[in-house]
């Protein structure tokens, strides 16, 4: 489901005119933790992935605090706590940080794109044209001569929501021809889908003609 997949690729210029309601889940930070929770048991839940996270996070500092008083303890060994201290704290600042970041760099959610492009620009006055257009040069040499190709560049940086496996694009088939109508479902992630009580709000929207939208609607018996 990542963007530009064969999958996506694929499915791109294909339609249908029944309706369609693309739901997307919208999961909220630690992306991860909340994600690994909800699959952590066929009962598990978001904030259990949360929990589990916070309390090895927890660990991990007191640790890098045991850490820093020994250093003072024990001073022919302070480099050494010291440095075992950072790497404690790089622990830590992995289950709170850099492992949501990492995540999203893998489902797509998250990357950076280079733009480039070089841009001719011309060094030469009229009279240094016409002189070297008087010096009869081979096809070609004086534009050559005269311009130079500059190099320009910038960086984007991408965020999209995700339900911390799919994001937004690929559960709305973004840039695709097969769209519909694009619903969020709020503080979501993908294994909450199956979980009713998750998702019925979502699903109350859709079967209640939310906001009368007249988009879809199932009549009322």
């Amino acid at each position: 489901m990542h963007p530009n997949s064969n999958y996506q690729s694929g499915v791109q210029f294909q339609g249908a005119t029944v309706p369609k309601i693309l739901i997307w889940g919208n999961e909220v930070y630690p992306l991860l933790w909340r994600t690994v929770g909800t699959y952590s048991s066929d009962n598990g839940t978001d904030d259990q992935g949360v929990s589990i996270a916070s309390t090895a996070a927890d660990i991990y500092n007191t640790i890098a605090n045991g850490e820093e008083a020994l250093s003072w303890a024990n001073l022919p060994m302070h480099g050494f706590h010291q440095w075992r201290k950072g790497k404690w704290e790089e622990g830590k600042n992995w289950v709170n940080n850099d492992s949501n970041a990492g995540w999203e760099e893998v489902i797509g959610s998250n990357y950076t794109e280079l733009v480039s492009w070089y841009e001719t620009v011309v060094t030469c006055d009229a009279n240094q044209w016409q002189a070297c257009y008087a010096s009869s040069p081979p096809p070609g040499y004086c534009d050559d001569y005269c311009t130079d190709q500059v190099y320009h560049f910038y960086t984007v940086y991408h965020d999209y929501p995700s339900d911390g496996v799919v994001t937004q694009r690929s559960a709305t088939n973004d840039g695709g021809s097969w769209q519909g109508i694009h619903l969020e479902a709020p503080n979501t992630n993908h294994g909450e889908f199956k979980r009713p009580d998750r998702v019925r709000p979502t699903l109350d929207w859709v079967f209640n003609n939310g906001d009368q939208s007249g988009h879809f609607q199932i009549d009322l018996r």
